[in-house]
C-alpha cells in the first residue's frame, strides 16, 4: 500500500563539482573566468601542389570562399590567406554576420566581399568561371556562406535543462565549431552531484546522478562555453507486482472485493521517505465473485513526492474466489470494558485461538472524550514468520445511536457468516494490519463483529484502540501492513497483559416445547451468562453468543391452530437479529410495550414440527430479552405459514422472504 533510499533534497547541502571517467574530459574544480569565442578563420589550398592550386577561407571549419586565379602577383592561396588575416581583423573587432555584405556596385566587374567595410576578397572573372557564376552571383553566394559560418555558435549543448534519475544517466549531446577537451565547471565549485563522462568518437556528455540537488553546469571548450542546468532526482518509489487476492463465500460483494483489491494494490507501492501513494481513478471496475471464479481487478497508481520524479503504474490484482471446510468458533474476545471511552490507550489485548477453530470478535465502544480518537482494531504479528487470516464481518459505525449501530454491525456479520463472505488477510512478520481505522468523534458509538480464522503462522494478537490521531503509532491505513513498533501497546505483551474477557465456546443450545391448549413458552436469551475459563468471570448479558434453538410445536387438539413467536424487549430498548427455519428476521430497534411478532405456524389438527431459530444478544441493546410462544388467530383452514400483514416492515418476513434479505434501515442513523 511499502529496498528504500532516503533522501532529503531539501534539508541536504547540494555539492557541486564533477567526476570524470574519460582523460579526454579535462575538469577544473573553480569556476573559470568566462572565455570570449572568436570565429576560428583558416586559409588553406585545395590540393598539397604549388602554383596556381585553389585557395580556400574556412570560417568555423566550413568553406566560405574558393578562390581560383591569382590577382595582384598572389597565387590563389596567398589571396585566401590575405583575406583569411583580413576576417581575424574584423572578429577581433565585433564582426557580426549582419556586418558582411557584396558590394556590386562599386565596380560591377570586380564585385567585393566586405566585412565591416574592409575588402576581404574579389570576385574576378576567372574565380567567376571556375564556379559557373557571375561574379556579382559569386561575391553574393561568398558573404551568404560567410554570414551563415559566422553564425555557427563555438559550443551548444542539445537542452538547457536536464533531469537525471538519481544512479542513472543521461546524455548531452555538443555541437558547435569549438574543438578539443570539454571543461565542465560548476557554479558553486564544490563536490558533484554528477559523475561525467565525455565519448571521444561522439563528443557526447553522459552524466550520472550522484546525489540529490540541483547545479549549473559551465561546459567549455577552447574559448566557447554553454551552460546547462542539472537537476538530480529521485524516482518517487517503484510499483511492484502485486500478490493474489483470495475471497471466500458465494456471490462475494463487489465493494468488499474493491475494498480489499485496493489495499492489495497499495502493497505493491514501495514509495520512498516524503513520498506518496494515490489512486488515479475514481472507481475500479469488479464484480461479484463466486467460488473457484476469477477475475483481474487492475488499480491505476501514481507515487508523487517534492522533488522526485513520480511513478505511474497500473496494477493489476487477481482475485479468486476459495472455499473453506466449516469450523466451530472457539472463543469469544470481548472489548466493551470500559463501553464509554475516556481517555486514550488500549482497550483490549487478547489472541486468536490456536488450531482449527475460529475466533469471534464482538467489540462496542463510545467515545466520552472532549476530542477525538483514532479507533482501531489491528492483528499483530509478533512471530518470525508471515500469518494469514480469513476475515468475516465487519464495523458500523461511528454514529450516535448505541442501540442502532450494534444491530447494523451484527446484521452485516450474520449475512457473511451464514455464505461464509469474506477475504484473506497477509500479515508479515513482526507487523500488524488494522481491520478498521478511523476516526471516533467524541459522543459517537462503534461497534463491530467479525470471525478471525487464522489458516497460516502462530497465532496473532487482536489489539483494539483508541489511539491518538497523528500519533507514530496509529495505523491510519486499513489492510496495509506497518512494521510493528517496539513500544508497550505494540511489542509481545506478557500473558498477565492479555485481557480477561476471553470467553470459550460462546454458543448455547436451548430446546423448548409448545402445545396448543397449553401454557405460553418463554425462553430467556442472554439471562444465564457465560463465564471466562480461568477467572470465571461473567459475560453479563451473553453479547455476542449465538442461542440455537430447537423449538417444537405440537397441536394435539382436532381444530386448527396458530402459534406465535414473539420478541419481548423486556430489559429495555433492544434489537435483534433472528434466523427462523433459515429465513432471516430483522429488529432494527424496539421497546415495551411494543412486541413484535417473528413468525406465525398454522398447525394442523394432530400437527407437530420443529423449528429451528438461531440468535444473538446485539451489543448496544438492552439484554436479557424474551421469546414466547403463544396462540395466534385462529386460521379459517389450514395453509402455509405466513407472516401477519402488520409486522413492521423493518422487520422483515419470517416466511417468504429472501435467505439473508437485508433489512430496510433509516435513512439516517436514528439518535435518542
Amino acid at each position: 500500500m511499502v529496498s528504500l533510499w532516503s533522501v532529503n533534497p531539501r534539508l541536504r547541502r547540494v555539492y557541486v563539482g564533477l567526476m570524470i571517467g574519460l582523460a579526454a574530459l579535462a575538469v577544473l574544480d573553480p569556476p573559470a573566468a568566462k572565455a570570449e569565442w572568436r570565429p576560428r578563420v583558416e586559409a588553406r589550398v585545395v590540393t598539397g601542389g604549388a602554383g596556381d592550386a585553389p585557395g580556400e577561407l574556412l570560417v568555423n571549419g566550413v568553406v566560405v570562399l574558393r578562390l581560383r586565379a591569382g590577382a595582384g602577383g598572389l597565387l590563389p592561396v596567398q589571396r585566401a590567406e590575405v583575406a583569411a588575416e583580413r576576417l581575424r581583423t574584423a572578429v577581433g573587432a565585433g564582426l557580426e554576420p549582419s556586418g558582411v555584405l557584396a558590394d556590386t556596385d562599386t565596380d560591377r566587374l570586380n564585385p567585393r566581399l566586405k566585412a565591416l567595410g574592409q575588402v576581404l576578397a574579389t570576385a574576378g572573372k576567372e574565380d567567376a568561371q571556375g564556379s559557373g557564376m557571375s561574379p556579382a552571383a559569386l561575391a553574393r553566394s561568398w558573404a551568404a556562406a560567410l554570414r551563415k559560418a559566422l553564425a555557427i555558435p563555438g559550443l551548444s549543448v542539445s537542452t538547457d535543462g536536464l533531469l537525471v534519475p538519481l544512479n542513472e544517466t543521461r546524455t548531452l549531446r555538443l555541437s558547435g565549431a569549438a574543438r578539443g577537451p570539454v571543461t565542465i565547471t560548476s557554479a558553486s565549485g564544490g563536490a558533484s552531484i554528477v559523475a561525467a563522462t565525455e565519448d571521444p568518437a561522439t563528443g557526447a556528455i553522459t552524466l550520472r546522478g550522484a546525489a540529490p540537488g540541483r547545479e549549473t553546469l559551465t561546459l567549455t571548450r577552447e574559448e566557447a562555453s554553454a551552460t546547462v542546468s542539472v537537476a538530480v532526482q529521485p524516482y518517487a518509489g517503484r510499483i511492484e507486482a502485486a500478490r493474489p487476492l483470495a475471497v471466500t463465500g458465494t456471490s462475494v460483494p463487489a465493494e468488499m472485493i474493491a475494498r480489499h483489491a485496493l489495499a492489495t494494490a497499495l502493497t505493491a507501492a514501495r514509495p520512498i521517505p516524503g513520498a506518496a501513494v494515490r489512486v488515479t481513478a475514481p472507481t475500479l471496475k469488479v464484480a461479484p465473485l463466486d467460488p473457484g471464479a476469477r477475475q483481474t481487478v487492475e488499480v491505476p497508481l501514481e507515487i508523487t513526492g517534492p522533488d522526485m520524479i513520480p511513478v505511474r503504474n497500473v496494477v493489476a490484482v487477481r482475485v479468486e474466489g476459495r472455499t473453506l471446510a466449516p469450523v466451530n468458533t472457539t472463543t469469544l474476545l470481548y472489548s466493551n470494558n470500559p463501553e464509554r471511552v475516556t481517555r486514550f490507550g488500549t482497550l483490549f489485548t487478547g489472541r486468536l485461538s490456536a488450531g482449527a477453530g475460529a475466533t469471534r470478535l464482538l467489540y462496542h465502544h463510545q467515545s466520552a472524550m472532549d476530542r477525538a480518537a483514532w479507533f482501531t482494531v489491528e492483528l499483530i504479528n509478533d512471530g518470525s514468520t508471515p500469518a494469514t487470516v480469513q476475515v468475516v464481518g465487519g464495523a458500523a459505525g461511528p454514529v450516535l445511536d448505541t442501540v442502532w449501530v450494534g444491530y447494523r454491525a451484527a446484521s452485516l456479520f450474520l449475512k457473511s457468516m451464514l455464505g461464509d463472505v469474506g477475504a484473506f488477510v497477509e500479515v508479515p512478520a513482526n507487523s500488524r494490519v488494522a481491520l478498521t481505522s478511523q476516526r471516533l468523534a467524541p459522543g459517537l458509538t462503534i461497534s463491530g463483529l467479525s470471525q478471525l480464522r487464522q489458516v497460516a503462522g502462530s497465532p496473532l494478537l487482536v489489539r483494539v484502540a483508541a489511539d491518538i490521531p497523528g500519533d507514530a503509532q496509529t495505523v491510519r491505513a486499513e489492510l496495509m501492513p506497518t512494521p510493528l513498533l517496539q513500544t508497550t501497546q505494540t511489542a509481545p505483551p506478557p500473558a498477565a497483559s492479555l485481557s480477561e474477557h476471553v470467553y470459550p465456546d460462546p454458543q448455547k443450545a436451548l430446546k423448548a416445547e409448545y402445545q396448543v391448549g397449553g401454557r405460553w413458552t418463554f425462553l430467556s436469551i442472554g439471562r444465564v451468562p457465560i463465564k471466562t475459563a480461568v477467572t470465571e468471570r461473567n459475560l453479563e448479558g451473553n453479547y455476542g453468543v449465538f442461542y440455537n434453538i430447537a423449538l417444537t410445536l405440537e397441536n394435539p387438539t382436532d381444530r386448527p391452530a396458530t402459534a406465535q413467536i414473539v420478541f419481548e424487549p423486556s430489559a429495555g430498548l433492544a434489537g435483534g437479529i433472528f434466523l427462523i427455519d433459515g429465513r432471516s428476521v430483522e429488529i432494527p430497534q424496539t421497546n415495551l410495550p411494543n412486541e413484535t411478532i417473528l413468525a406465525r405456524y398454522d398447525l394442523p389438527p394432530g400437527a407437530k414440527q420443529t423449528v429451528q431459530m438461531r440468535t444473538l444478544p446485539l451489543s448496544g441493546s438492552n439484554y436479557p430479552a424474551r421469546l414466547i410462544v403463544r396462540p395466534g388467530p385462529t386460521p379459517v383452514a389450514a395453509s402455509p405459514a405466513v407472516v401477519p400483514a402488520s409486522l413492521p416492515a423493518a422487520v422483515g418476513a419470517a416466511n417468504g422472504a429472501a435467505p439473508g434479505a437485508p433489512p430496510a434501515a433509516p435513512a439516517a442513523a436514528p439518535q435518542r
